[in-house]
């Protein structure tokens, strides 16, 4: 990114999590309260996942279906850039 190009807004979970991850997974430091909201926003956002998907919790490591998946969308870009450039 350009200097003064700025990326998509972040949420308020992101947001709190930041300094954390920028740490390398440290201990976050939110007072109690904050803490189980955050927990909640969490515990609600699995539940949503879940029925979205009919109640079936992923197959197999979640890390590794979403690492084969950019590996198929990388695929998917190339294969393009390979055909616009053959085709120029």
């Amino acid at each position: 990114m350009d200097e003064g190009e700025r990326g998509p807004p972040i949420s308020p979970l992101h947001s709190s999590l930041a300094p954390c991850l920028s740490r390398g997974l440290g201990t976050v430091n939110l007072e109690p309260k904050r803490r189980l909201e955050l927990l909640e926003r969490i515990r609600r956002r699995r539940e949503a996942i879940l029925a979205r998907r009919g109640g079936k919790p992923i197959d197999g490591d979640a890390a590794e279906l979403i690492n084969q998946m950019r590996d198929e969308r990388d695929e998917e870009i190339w294969r393009a850039v390979r055909d616009s450039v053959a085709d120029s």
